[in-house]
Order: structure tokens, then sequence, then C-alpha cells
């Protein structure tokens, strides 16, 4: 339901009059039914305000409208009214994908930030999520991870527990899938091979974001100096559509996680998060997940059998909102996993149907 605003003057722009006392009565109409509405909302229109956005969030939150709430800045698209007025409206937009709102006459770019700041406390929530923790990377077989996408097989996820050729590689990269990502296990440390296969990756899929994933790497990675080496085409789209996630612009397009259970690592900043390596004995319980709640996530890399492990995830995911999110290194209980916990947001067939190849040159 494209509610957008209640701001009569915002309304007026919109050329979008709205009846609040209809929209209410078939919201409510849909929730007696057991329909939960998406209701959207927008920040930065012509003719709103930080105070006008604010009682717009008001409106949603009295009347209990925010079981399914998303909440976007204004996009300056090509061919919209607002586009073609945008000068008369004084809207100052980002000229690349996806035409962001950097600053209209009522609302300032700091208003664009504490707008969005604002509905995230209001509804306690993120309306601008990180990506989701899905580091596992072992299947049945060993080797690199590949889903088959209309019968074709595509690389998901590269893992390199030594040092691989580059040639080897190279043909990889023609096949990926997007997003894509990268494991570099303990033996692997050499920064300068590390930038070469980066490098090896993107220059074939400039436009496919990149996760990075460094398990017990022993040392702090160097992001500042690998990130240079992703040939990622700049500014990406996830760079200006997820410019919300930190204070200043930069690389959003490339994710760096650490996986490792060494106290003395600390991976904080931009694009970086840091996961618990959980290869204990036993399974995680309600103190460890408490011990571990500053972190990022924890990875579950468990010799324990299968059945055990998913009497664990059947125990467990009635609470997962509620504890550090949790990954697991076998790609079969990871899939359960989010069948689970997130059903209605992947193709939970399709990522069952991961597999690893062993030797990748075979697939």
């Amino acid at each position: 339901m494209g509610l957008q605003s209640t701001n009569p003057p915002a309304l007026k722009k919109m050329n979008r009059p709205t009846n609040l006392g209809a929209f209410l009565s078939g919201a409510k109409a849909l929730q007696r039914e057991g329909i939960a509405p998406t209701v959207d909302l927008i920040f930065g229109l012509p003719g709103d305000t930080l105070e006008g956005f604010a009682q717009t969030l008001a409106f949603v939150h009295d009347h209990g409208l925010d079981e399914h709430l998303q909440v976007f800045p204004l996009l300056v698209l090509p061919g919209t009214a607002f586009r073609k007025k945008s000068r008369d409206l004084g809207l100052i937009y980002d000229p690349l994908p996806p035409y962001t709102l950097i600053s209209s006459p009522g609302f300032s770019s700091r208003d664009m930030v504490r707008a969005l700041d604002l509905a995230e406390e209001t509804f306690d929530t993120g309306f601008i999520p990180f990506p989701d923790l899905e580091v596992s990377f072992k299947g049945e077989k060993g080797g690199d991870l590949y889903v088959l996408l209309e019968g074709r097989p595509c690389l998901a996820k590269l893992i390199l527990e030594d040092r691989r050729d580059l040639r080897e590689i190279e043909p990889l990269a023609r096949t990926i899938t997007s997003p894509f990502q990268v494991f570099f296990g303990p033996a692997v440390r050499d920064s300068a091979y590390q930038k070469a296969v980066l490098a090896c990756i993107s220059r074939e899929n400039p436009f496919v974001p990149l996760e990075v994933v460094f398990i017990e790497p022993g040392e702090m990675p160097d992001t500042g100096d690998l990130l240079p080496a992703a040939e990622i085409k700049r500014p990406h789209f996830l760079d200006q559509d997820l410019r919300y996630l930190y204070p200043e612009p930069g690389n959003r397009a490339v994710q760096f996680t650490l996986v490792t259970k060494n106290p003395a690592l600390g991976f904080e900043g931009e694009m970086r998060r840091q996961v618990f390596f959980w290869d204990r004995t036993g399974l995680p319980e309600d103190s460890d997940f408490q011990a571990l709640a500053h972190l990022d996530g924890i990875l579950i890399h468990s010799l324990l059998p299968f059945d055990r492990q998913r009497r664990f995830q059947d125990r467990t995911a009635r609470f997962h909102e509620d504890i550090l999110p949790v990954s697991f290194a076998d790609a079969r209980l990871q899939a359960r996993w989010m069948g689970l916990t997130q059903p209605e947001k992947y193709h939970i067939p399709l990522i069952r149907g991961l597999f690893g190849t062993g030797s990748c040159m075979g697939c």
C-alpha cells in the first residue's frame, strides 16, 4: 500500500490525494482477514519536511501498520514528473542509479540521514540492512560450491584452502553467480596472492558484488590494501543504493568477513564484520550466545552428527531473532537453517542445491 506520506503539501505535489480514513479502513479490513499489508513510506518528498515525515511515522505506528513496513529515500527517476520538474522543485539528486535525492528545500542532506534514523528508532528496526550472514563453505564433496541455474553449473563460492594456480581460477571467473563469495583459508595468507585472486574474479565481473571471507587468518587482514585489487566498477550501484549504511560515501559493494576465535583480533569498520568460529565439541547454549553478543555473528563448524545439529536448529530457530546471526559451515545445514528462519526471503530449493565438486574443473 503506497501511502508514501500523510503530509498534505507533499501529497498535493505528488498529485496523490489520499483519504486517510479510507486508507485505514482498507488496511484494517486486510488485517482482519489475516493479510498483513506492506506499507511504503518515502522521505525527502517535495513539500515534505523532517517534521512532516515524523508525523507520517507516528500515523503508521499509532495505527499498527508497521508489520511489513518499507521506508525509502526519494529516487528522482528518469521519466517521472519529479525528474522533469526537478529544477523548479529544487531537487538535488545523484545523477547515477538509483538517483537518490541528496537534498531539497524541505530536506537538507542532514535531514535525509536523520529521517532514516528516526524511522529506525520509531520502529526499532533497520531499513537499510547489512548483507545477511551466510558463510557456509563445506559441501558433501568438498571443493568449491556451485548452484545449477537452468541446468548450468554456476560458481557461488570459491574456496581457497590452499593456493591454486590463477590459470585454474581464470576460466571459473566466467561462470560465477551474483553476488559471489571468495573464502581464504588459514593457509592462504599471502596478500599479494589474495589481491591477484580478487582481481582475476572481478576483472571479468566488474558489476558483481563480492564477499571476501577470511577463515582463521592468524593476523588482521588489511582490507584497505585488498579493496583496490577488486576491479569493481565505481561507483557501484550498491555504493549509491546503500549509502545510508555509513555517514560517509564509499565502498558498499565488497563485504569483508573475518571468521576467527582469536579474541585478539578486533575487526571493525565500514563493510567489515567479525564472526566467531565455533569448532568446539558441543553446540552453543544461551550463555554462549550472550557472551558472543558483541560480535556480528557465529559460524558453527561442528563434527557432531548431522541429526544432532538438526535438533539444535529446531530448538534455536524459535528465538533466532533474539540472538546474534548464526551460520553453518555445512552448506546442507545452512540451507536448512535459512528455510527454518527466513523461508520467505530466499529461494530455498536453489540454496539446497549447493554442491561441492572436489576438483572444480570437473564441473
